[in-house]
């Protein structure tokens, strides 16, 4: 058994016997919008603060406006991202009761990995904001949002959290509220695939269980770091890292194994590579058979 699928079996045990002690937080009722502030109230544990809020006070002329997923969270705490890695659960949504709302797209900034009994996760500490952006139905009009969320903030133990958070946007100016700043400072977190010109993929190469990332930079490299997220079952194991001279190149080996009933012959990648506040987004197609 190759060291990834080890790391699988264990979890499977090991979320049988977590179950059981896992902490769950159901919340009923909406966090209602707050007058004249553009965010909903919070959703508070006794480690945790929740709330959606807007960039704007109104819903102004465009076709679109900006709001944020806002989470505050005590030391050791964490949420999830959109992949969570060997542990977890990712942050979900459903828009399906706003009004005026055809469609909403998410970002997600750079997580950071964090470690729970062996298992490696993706997550968001202190603080976060998810940057959204709501596409209106009808431009020029109210937008009332109501984000039913479903997400997992943990530590030591899990709760899991059913929260209805709802803002309502009325028709008129697009005022910027408080919170845009907030927003825009997290939406620059989020990878792209140009990021922001210091730090860059020069090569991907793929053999039959592993992923070669060469990586340059502009500035010495912190500590770099790769999250791969692929089809169901492919499962990535930790960069083994070798630095360059002046720590301005790196080349990243990642082991990966597929645990599936059928492997397939290719696979769509995206591949993310952070170093501190910098974070670019690669996707590629590999060959993925043996």
């Amino acid at each position: 058994m190759s060291a990834v699928k080890s790391i699988r079996a264990r979890f499977a045990d090991w979320r049988g016997v977590l179950g059981a002690a896992l902490g769950f937080s159901l919340c009923a009722g909406g966090a209602l919008a707050q007058d004249g502030v553009a965010a909903s109230e919070w959703a508070v544990t006794h480690f945790s603060q929740v709330r959606m809020i807007a960039a704007t006070s109104g819903a102004g002329d465009d076709a679109s406006v900006r709001i944020g997923f806002h989470a505050r969270l005590d030391p050791g705490w964490h949420l999830y991202w959109r992949t969570p890695g060997e542990t977890g659960v990712p942050t979900q949504f459903d828009f399906s009761a706003s009004q005026n709302v055809a469609a909403v797209a998410i970002k997600w900034p750079a997580p950071t990995r964090a470690s729970l009994l062996g298992f490696n996760a993706w997550v968001y500490e202190d603080e976060v904001v998810l940057p959204m952006t709501v596409a209106a139905t009808e431009a020029g009009k109210a937008v009332r949002i109501e984000a039913a969320a479903v997400y997992a903030i943990c530590k030591d133990i899990c709760t899991y959290h059913n929260e209805t958070f709802v803002l309502d946007l009325p028709s008129g100016p697009a005022t910027p509220t408080a919170y845009a700043a907030l927003i825009e400072k997290y939406e620059a977190r989020v990878p792209t695939p140009m990021g922001d010109g210091s730090l860059n993929v020069a090569r991907i190469a793929t053999a039959a269980d592993r992923v070669t990332v060469e990586v340059t930079s502009t500035t010495p490299l912190g500590a770099v770091d790769a999250a791969i997220e692929g089809p169901p079952g492919f499962t990535f194991g930790l960069p083994a890292v070798t630095y360059g001279a002046g720590r301005r190149t790196a080349v990243l080996e990642i082991a990966f194994d597929f645990v599936g009933s059928e492997r397939p012959a290719r696979a769509d990648l995206v591949l993310t590579v952070m170093d501190g506040a910098r974070a670019i987004e690669r996707r590629r197609v590999i060959s993925a058979a043996r």
